[in-house]
């Protein structure tokens, strides 16, 4: 069992722990959640997904989005692999809809 991030508290623990499919959905929404540099201790750490707002929509905006989480999970997450991975703009909101497996 490892933490869950971010960090939520549990009834029976001081924070809640999670594994399988949990914690890999945990692992994935702290590293594109995170911005790079953000984190004074850990630098590096996370995805520059963040550079994409407030531009246009278009086919270029798509596949950066494609590869910078693709990017960010294989040098973050090594267990894992993108098995499926869709982006889509609908509206102003860039959806991504990602399919991974662990290890």
């Amino acid at each position: 069992m490892n933490l869950r991030t971010p960090f939520v508290r549990d009834q029976r623990t001081d924070f809640a722990a999670a594994s399988g499919d949990a914690l890999l959905r945990s692992q994935i929404e702290t590293i594109l959640g995170t911005d790079v540099g953000e984190l004074p201790w850990r630098t590096a750490f996370g995805s520059r997904l963040g550079r994409l707002r407030h531009r246009a929509s278009d086919e270029l905006l798509l596949e950066l989005a494609r590869a910078e989480v693709e990017g960010a999970l294989r040098r973050w997450l090594p267990g894992a692999s993108v098995r499926g991975f869709r982006v889509d703009a609908e509206g102003s909101a860039l959806v991504i809809d990602i399919e991974v497996r662990g290890k």
